[in-house]
């Protein structure tokens, strides 16, 4: 019989939604209630770690848990029940509130969900948990947040090798705050086409309303937008920032190289123009700007165009460069 101790089950998700969940005959908890009348939660939970049999130590369990809500003991106990039954419903709620009664576990409460959802009918529990939860945008302000923690799952399932991409792809839409976890885990695999392609999917995806459509570059207003990179603009300095309505501030001192703001992208073979659009100024001793274009990961520079001639008003740079 597999069983999961506290070295095993530590993660999940989801409401107190009462736990009238099956887990024992309403008649036998209240046998149980006169038996152990008096005595506190602690001297409870004494009584449950003596208990061998399952069924009783379920039972016991889910007194435990009226009288001490915060108790992880009988959470486990009971989560670990739900599992043996193939409950995975009933596994989720009772196992969810460890994640706010803990929060130091969180990571390890997170890690082991993410390798439960290796068994389908459960990730399909937590991702309709997720789906019922997730934010939606113009209206995610007037309702409550998404699960604490829904990046730190995420970013463990991203960890699942006996999980394809295609399983994972669901989850990531419905998260776009998230996606970069998706995405590193295919670069991890030096297939920078799979990646873009799996990036070019999740634009359509049921967050991706009002975002830009796929483009070369991605996003060329410079929006600040919760889309992965390195496919889409990131800022690489504390002296850069998103502008409110589109764009970025950049501010340099001249007393080091700095990178500001990057993204990769694919091209074929050919020639092609850079058109960037720049305002500001720049002094006389400190430095200037320069978009430079290499191919990733080898680094290798194609082109390079300085700008040091900024100007109050908006004013065009070209930048003519060949792709071998």
């Amino acid at each position: 019989m597999n069983r999961l101790s506290r070295s095993l089950l530590i993660g999940a998700c989801l409401l107190t939604l009462g736990l009238n969940i099956g887990f024992a005959p309403e008649t036998d908890l209240k046998k149980l209630g006169s038996a152990y009348s008096g005595l506190k939660a602690e001297r409870v939970a004494e009584r449950l770690s003596e208990t061998e049999t399952p069924d009783q130590a379920a039972i016991l369990a889910r007194y435990l848990l009226q009288l001490d809500p915060r108790s992880e003991q009988a959470r486990l106990v009971l989560a670990q029940a739900a599992y043996e039954r193939g409950d995975y419903e009933s596994l989720l709620t009772v196992y969810t509130p460890l994640f706010d009664t803990d929060p130091s576990q969180r990571p390890a409460y997170a890690q082991i969900l993410a390798e439960l959802s290796r068994i389908e009918a459960m990730r399909d529990v937590v991702y309709d948990y997720l789906e019922y939860n997730r934010p939606i945008k113009p209206f995610d302000h007037l309702f409550g947040k998404p699960p604490n923690w829904t990046g730190l799952y995420l970013r463990e399932l991203a960890k699942q090798d006996s999980l394809s991409d295609a399983d994972l792809l669901p989850f990531f839409e419905l998260y776009p705050k998230h996606q970069s976890y998706l995405i590193s885990r295919i670069l991890k695999r030096q297939d920078w086409l799979g990646a873009y392609i799996t990036f070019a999917s999740l634009l359509d995806g049921p967050q991706s309303h009002g975002m830009p459509g796929l483009s070369i570059p991605y996003n060329p207003e410079f929006l600040e937008l919760e889309k992965p990179r390195p496919f889409n603009w990131s800022l690489s300095s504390r002296n850069s920032e998103w502008l409110e309505n589109g764009g970025m501030y950049a501010y340099f001192q001249g007393r080091r190289k700095e990178r500001f703001v990057q993204q990769s992208f694919p091209l074929n073979p050919g020639r092609y123009v850079l058109k960037a659009f720049a305002s500001g100024e720049v002094s006389k001793t400190g430095g200037w700007f320069r978009w430079n274009l290499a191919c990733t990961p080898s680094n290798q520079l194609l082109a390079g165009q300085d700008i040091q001639d900024l100007k109050v008003a908006v004013t065009q740079t070209d930048m003519s460069f060949q792709v071998p």
